[in-house]
């Protein structure tokens, strides 16, 4: 079953986020942050534990808003948005670590899926960047006499 994030970039003309994987990254990363918060020790601290849950939705959000623009360059805008999203995260994460309220290896797992999360993030950037700055196709009258002459 897709979700509703991975069904709004089916329906826009984007390249694959290796087959979407991206999609189910972010929302791992989610996930992974919300399993990591519910422990004793770290529900405890709720203002770590609300900042970092945030962060984590945040990212998922601000791509999904980004969607609902109406220009690449203003998708964009979401995409840096939703990149530092994950950097804040990031640094809860640490925050986290200090005061014992995730192990290592939750600490490895959840640091890794957000850079790689940022990685995808940065793609998308340069793909709508890049696409924004090819100039429109135009065809002319002129310029299909020319190939179809050149075809005969």
């Amino acid at each position: 079953m897709r979700s509703s994030l991975e069904t709004l970039v089916m329906n826009h003309d984007l390249p694959p986020f290796r087959g979407n994987q991206g999609l189910a990254d972010r929302a791992s990363l989610k996930k992974a942050v919300y399993e990591a918060t519910g422990g004793r020790t770290f529900k405890r601290d709720f203002g770590l534990k609300d900042q970092i849950r945030r962060a984590a939705v945040s990212v998922m959000a601000n791509i999904a808003e980004g969607f609902g623009c109406r220009s690449d360059r203003e998708f964009v805008k979401f995409l840096f948005d939703a990149k530092r999203s994950v950097q804040e995260v990031q640094s809860h994460l640490y925050a986290a670590s200090d005061e014992a309220y995730i192990t290592g290896e939750q600490f490895k797992r959840m640091y890794s899926l957000g850079e790689l999360c940022s990685k995808q993030l940065a793609n998308l950037i340069t793909f709508l960047v890049g696409r924004e700055k090819r100039p429109p196709i135009s065809i002319s009258a002129d310029s299909v006499d020319s190939v179809d002459s050149q075809t005969r």
